[in-house]
């Protein structure tokens, strides 16, 4: 028992550190100064059916959500009327044409503002109109803007209570909840390493242990389990590699593992405390908090655990960084007026800009892989619940309920 609970409490102060066809062609231009959205509508010329209706209303909201469109219309002809279209185009940025093709496919076309065809793709009705909705979404916002789209990924997160909690996967928009646990013991930091496998931390066998689940089988492998703590995993695309934070001799470090759980090299040997490691794209360098300073601040270090430096400044306590996708920017928490609120590096000017949204207590953040779209815990009233927030836009979007308590989100690779 003393055991167990003396893993709980370390585990608990080092996750206080953590968060206490034309060749391609950009048509929408994105930076960090890009706050306003494109207009788009939405044409569907044919007979009215479930599943075009289902398909426009998922559509619609996909397009939403992805940041860079506002949809000022839906609108529907039983048959194509050219003059409609001009008039839609004379409104609109892109018109998106939807039409039913011989009941077995499903076609939509991107039409500009000069009336322009700018992508024609179709889709087979046999698949869910909500799949198709997303995969419409995700060609349009790849062709427009050349970024990875997000409608077809998907979110981890824990919910439960301290006796037991489960870990869940969603839909990035909220839909198709599955509970992939039902073990009794405590479960927390879900973190995807494919499509159909991810880790967490269980508490199966008292301590903090690291293990894989496969989604595919319902297997859980541990990976690490050293007496102490095992914790804080991510992941190199790049290099096949990842780094966890172990307290197996002695002091929490950061090393560097083979994905098989194979150690390679430690990384740190710091007298404070080393955590929250996180792999850039490229598989170069390492961002991760430590209080080697006497109060959590972020660094970076070389792969190989060399060449260390700080880089958040002018805030007290700061922890928890997690890299953008791409590669421009570090987000990292920090405690201000006795909250946690996220900050916004920018790896290019080396500057850190508090996010100006109100969002209150903010924990566990993640990157989308369109590297403008975070989900994170929110904190408020003692529940927890999931939120996803645009870093260019401010706009928040709240995907589970303030009752359910749920925490940890981690947003598919």
């Amino acid at each position: 028992m003393n055991k167990f609970y003396n893993a709980v409490v370390v585990l608990f102060f080092l996750a206080g550190i953590c968060f206490s066809q034309e060749s391609q062609k950009i048509f929408l231009s994105i930076s960090k100064e890009f706050k306003g959205k494109t207009g788009i509508s939405i044409l569907y010329i044919g007979e009215e059916n479930r599943y075009c209706s289902t398909f426009i209303k998922t559509l619609s909201r996909d397009l939403n959500y992805s940041g860079y469109f506002t949809v000022q219309g839906l609108f529907s002809n039983k048959t194509t009327d050219v003059s409609l279209i001009k008039d839609l185009t004379e409104k609109s940025e892109f018109v998106c044409i939807v039409r039913l093709l011989n009941q077995q496919m499903i076609e939509v076309k991107l039409v500009d503002s000069d009336n322009s065809e700018r992508l024609k793709k179709v889709y087979p009705i046999s698949t869910l109109p909500a799949y198709n909705a997303h995969s419409a979404c995700d060609d349009i916002v790849y062709y427009l803007t050349g970024r990875q789209p997000i409608a077809k990924t998907k979110i981890a997160y824990v919910s439960g209570g301290s006796g037991s909690s489960q870990i869940f996967i969603v839909d990035y928009d909220g839909e198709n909840k599955i509970q992939i646990t039902d073990s009794p013991c405590i479960k927390d930091f879900p973190k995807f390493l494919s499509d159909d496998k991810l880790t967490y931390i269980s508490y199966k066998t008292g301590y903090p242990s690291v293990v894989l689940f496969d989604l595919a089988n319902k297997q859980e492998m541990p990976i690490f389990s050293f007496p102490g703590i095992n914790a804080f995993v991510d992941f190199s695309k790049v290099n096949s590699e990842m780094v966890v934070v172990l307290s197996k001799d002695g002091n929490p470090e950061i090393y560097l593992a083979a994905l098989d759980g194979n150690i390679l090299r430690r990384l740190t040997h710091s007298s404070g405390i080393d955590t929250s490691p996180c792999f850039s794209p490229d598989g170069r360098y390492i961002v991760f908090s430590s209080d080697r300073s006497g109060r959590p601040q972020i660094y970076i270090m070389d792969r190989n655990g060399a060449g260390i430096r700080r880089i958040s400044y002018g805030y007290d306590y700061a922890v928890a960084p997690v890299w953008s996708p791409d590669g421009k920017y570090i987000c990292y928490l920090i405690r201000t007026q006795g909250i946690f609120q996220m900050v916004i590096y920018d790896t290019g000017s080396k500057k850190s800009s508090l996010l100006p949204v109100k969002i209150g207590w903010s924990e566990s953040v993640s990157w989308a892989p369109d590297s403008r779209h975070i989900v994170f815990t929110r904190r408020q009233n003692y529940k927890c619940s999931i939120w996803i927030v645009d870093v260019f836009t401010g706009e928040l979007r709240q995907l589970t309920g303030d009752k359910e308590n749920c925490y940890s989100p981690a947003w598919s690779r």
